[in-house]
């Protein structure tokens, strides 16, 4: 609990003192497009996950809150194609840092750590995942592309916990 309020108030603090600096707000709104693949040997589960999501920037610092869908994959049978599907939502929030901006600012690169929690559950977390992105900014458009980690506890789809390896392509704009 400590650790949460100390994340919590420098979280806090960095923007009080970056919103002091004279670099404009701005708006946006974009996408994490991606695709998991079990991490355990002789599982074959698969998916995609899909984050919709608003971005407040201001000066180094993104912070992004948004919508996620989550598809899980599994081959029933090795030999043919059968697989069962199922989907589930949750509550994406992003913490991004821009660590390099030009002066015209049209040229900038970051990174930004995406954690997703699931609405089933929800204060347990047991079906989560985190993302780092390494993200560039040209202009009022931003890409990127990611690589993280995914603990899934579905008890009706999976007998034990499965984690997964992520991997995901970003896309947004700004349009304020």
């Amino acid at each position: 609990m400590k650790t949460k309020i100390f994340v919590l108030l420098m979280t806090l603090s960095s923007i009080a003192l970056s919103a002091q600096e004279n670099t404009e707000p701005s708006l946006g709104m974009g996408g994490n497009y991606g695709g998991f693949t079990s991490l355990k040997s002789g599982s074959v589960s698969n998916g995609l996950y899909t984050n919709l999501f608003v971005n407040y920037r201001f000066n180094k610092f993104d912070f992004s809150l948004g919508y996620n869908v989550t598809y899980y994959n599994k081959l029933i049978d090795k030999k043919a194609i059968f697989s069962y599907s199922k989907g589930y939502s949750g509550a994406m929030l992003g913490l991004g840092y821009c660590f390099y901006k030009n002066e015209s600012e049209n040229l900038m690169l970051g990174a930004e750590l995406v954690g997703v929690n699931a609405f089933s559950n929800f204060f347990k977390f047991e079906n989560c995942y985190m993302d780092l992105l390494l993200k560039i900014h040209l202009s009022d458009f931003h890409w990127g592309l990611g690589v993280g980690y995914m603990q899934n506890n579905i008890k009706e789809y999976f007998p034990s916990q499965i984690n997964n390896m992520t991997f995901s392509l970003h896309m947004g704009f700004y349009i304020l």
